[in-house]
């Protein structure tokens, strides 16, 4: 799948200050149960992707003590910190934009594939997770000229 593009040349010509076009960001939605104290791996990043937002919610509370980090293999608490919500709590929110916890609270580039993952902490048997990614394939998108 390619990044995500819209054309702007057709409509209002000139007055989107780039002529031609613009890039989307890709949002991209997971629900996971969490059971067991493993790993929950999302999804792999492809090369060359800024991620700029992920946000999640607990949609079922987990149990168990239960609590969550969300990042990859070198941070694994980059984009969600278990400090910055109540996962025993249904409904709770949380996201990296603003976290004074989590350390890449503006997003983070990857130059290389990269797992993203849930790490699970506590000894929760039950419990749901939804997480939404937001990214930018910027190594997928042709440059456009002024």
């Amino acid at each position: 799948m390619t990044q995500p593009f819209v054309r702007t040349d057709a409509v209002h010509e000139g007055d989107s200050g780039v002529q031609g076009g613009a890039y989307e960001p890709k949002i991209i939605k997971y629900l996971h149960s969490v059971t067991g104290t493993d790993d929950i791996n999302v999804v792999v990043v492809p090369a060359g992707t800024w991620v700029t937002r992920v946000w999640a919610r607990i949609v079922e509370a987990l149990n168990g003590s239960g609590t969550l980090d969300f990042g990859y293999a070198d941070d694994e608490d980059a984009f969600i910190d278990a400090a910055d919500w109540t996962e025993t709590t249904a409904n709770q929110f949380a996201t990296n934009v603003g976290s004074t916890n989590a350390s890449a609270p503006r997003g983070y580039f990857f130059a290389d594939a990269t797992q993203l993952y849930w790490t699970v902490g506590g000894t929760p048997t039950q419990g749901v997770v939804e997480t939404c990614i937001e990214t930018l394939e910027v190594d997928a998108m042709t440059a456009l000229n002024a």
